[in-house]
């Protein structure tokens, strides 16, 4: 069946592309091969590639904003017009007016000293037409457009201000500025909860028919995708080696990428997993946040509750998986766990107290609770090597010669599966995967008993995000570790933990074995969550 049959010519298409980088010394690395690809008016695309595979290669060809090291061979065709001869004067007119791009992270795409307005306002001059009252109107429709209204009366805020969801918005209003024939949207969910990745997929089906828009949405998470899609397409070293309607893709997938894809969502094996003991209890566990109140306030703080009264157990050599939305309390709940916010009730930690540890028995105690962060650009300092990063915790532990130090590294890279030879390079020399073995290499070497992983793999591809998770199970078994694992994506949670707790504004409203609450949710915020990730 031709999902285009109702339409006699495609908006865009590419034909026979190739692309290859080259470095100083001319090596030339080859990205894309072999691809054709036509697109049709109104219709939502999804590209789907593991890291390294040419996707966001790919969507910069479009825009002809491929780096100057860069040799393209082949055509893409936009209103009769070859992007690739296009003069830059020419392609300055296409670019953000008829073919618009949002990029992955929304805090890296805005200035961060321009205020709302003028993010907005620099858009809407690209149209020498429009009036200053023009302008003013337009702001007013795209806030409307992208259900972000009330950010009206906060125009002079910085992006900083703003939420997660509320920052993607804002990219995608500006973005449709100029009501584009096509939008490119480059991972442009990854960083937020289910409920907001829910809701933005809405938002860009709502605007593509409103707008008329052709949609190509690029992505590592299929099943996100089944129910929107007009035709997924499946990249792998950079070719397309599957495309298909959604239906046929999920149903009667061909490749064998499409099928591990497909196949890939299972409930982890609990039957391997003796039940055991709490690690780490909490029994009341309550956290306030204080904030300054004006000078002729009675009050001098506001005393705001973001957590109530928490109970539950970590059991130890097991997963717990911990799923809220955004402002729930996770990272809160994360932070008293560690001991770096005040908090009331009781934390028991091997039956001991930790609310009435010393300064000297909490710093030992820091040891054993150890925490892997979300992205591994940021958590890593990127002025040291790979060995001083992984070494840097065992001086604050350990009285042992520099000698035993290196071995005791060595150990840690090998334990996370990278070679040796890794020990000289610097995180920037590192892929998104090796970098976050590094990070887990850092947190392992001080022999921790619990491992607080906080969303480690969102940042990362589907591929990636498979092979740390297995790296992270056969480390538990190898080193008896028990985990709280913080994510947003229910089909790692399904596969990954043993045990649930889901929170929701500060409560903890449902928790139990992970198959019991996927197959059996009472709660209603439960059924939403799984309803928006079906």
């Amino acid at each position: 069946m031709n999902i285009h049959k109702e339409y006699k010519q495609p908006i865009l298409y590419l034909n026979d592309i190739g692309l290859s980088y080259y470095n100083k010394q001319r090596n030339i690395t080859p990205i894309l091969h072999d691809i054709n690809i036509e697109l049709y008016p109104g219709h939502f695309y999804v590209l789907i590639g593991e890291s390294g595979s040419g996707k966001t290669s790919l969507a910069l060809s479009i825009l002809n904003l491929l780096p100057q090291n860069t040799k393209i061979s082949g055509s893409i065709i936009y209103n009769n017009i070859d992007i690739l001869k296009c003069p830059q004067k020419e392609i300055r007119k296409i670019r953000g007016q008829e073919i618009s791009l949002i990029f992955q992270d929304p805090n890296s795409n805005f200035h961060p000293l321009k205020s709302i307005r003028t993010h907005l306002v620099d858009v809407l001059k690209k149209n020498t037409l429009l009036t200053h009252q023009d302008i003013e109107k337009k702001i007013i429709e795209l806030l409307e457009l992208t259900g972000i209204s009330k950010l009206y009366t906060r125009l002079d805020d910085l992006p900083c201000q703003l939420s997660g969801g509320q920052k993607q918005r804002l990219l995608i209003a500006m973005a449709i500025a100029h009501s584009p024939k096509i939008l490119i949207a480059d991972e442009a969910i990854t960083d937020l909860d289910i409920i907001r990745q829910k809701q933005i997929l809405n938002l860009l089906v709502d605007l593509q028919k409103k707008l008329s828009m052709t949609v190509i949405f690029i992505t590592h998470n299929l099943l996100a995708l089944q129910k929107i899609a007009d035709e997924i397409m499946i990249l792998s070293q950079g070719t397309i080696v599957e495309k298909n309607t959604a239906s046929k893709i999920i149903n009667n997938p061909q490749h064998s990428l499409t099928k591990h894809l497909v196949t890939s969502q299972k409930f982890i094996d609990t039957q391997k997993v003796h039940e055991s003991l709490p690690l780490l209890e909490a029994r009341d566990l309550t956290v306030h946040y204080e904030t300054a109140q004006p000078i002729f306030s009675f009050a001098k703080t506001k005393r705001t509750k973001i957590l109530h009264n928490l109970n539950f157990d970590l059991k130890k050599n097991k997963t717990t998986g911990l799923i809220g939305e955004s402002g729930s309390g996770k990272t809160t709940l994360a932070m008293a766990i560690l001991q770096l916010i005040p908090f009331e009730g009781q934390l028991i930690f091997n039956q001991y107290q930790l609310q009435n540890l010393s300064q000297k028995n909490l710093k030992k105690w820091r040891q054993k609770v150890q925490i892997v962060f979300q992205n591994p650009f940021n958590s890593l300092d990127p002025h040291f090597r790979v060995q001083d990063i992984i070494g840097e915790g065992i001086d604050l532990y350990y009285k042992i010669s520099k000698t035993e130090k290196l071995q005791w590294i060595e150990q840690a890279l090998e334990d996370v599966r990278l070679p040796l030879s890794y020990l000289t390079r610097y995180p920037h020399e590192l892929s998104g995967g090796q970098r976050q073995r590094v990070a887990i290499a850092r947190a392992l070497i001080l022999k921790p008993e619990l491992l607080i992983l906080d969303e480690p793999t969102s940042a990362l591809d589907y591929k990636t995000q498979e092979q740390i998770m297995s790296l992270l199970d056969l480390l538990r078994i190898e080193h008896e570790l028990s985990y709280l694992f913080i994510s947003h994506d229910l089909s790692l949670v399904k596969s990954f933990c043993h045990d649930l707790i889901i929170l929701k504004d500060g409560d903890i409203v449902e928790s139990g074995s992970t198959k019991d609450v996927f197959l059996t949710p009472y709660h209603s915020y439960t059924q939403q969550l799984l309803k928006n990730s079906a």
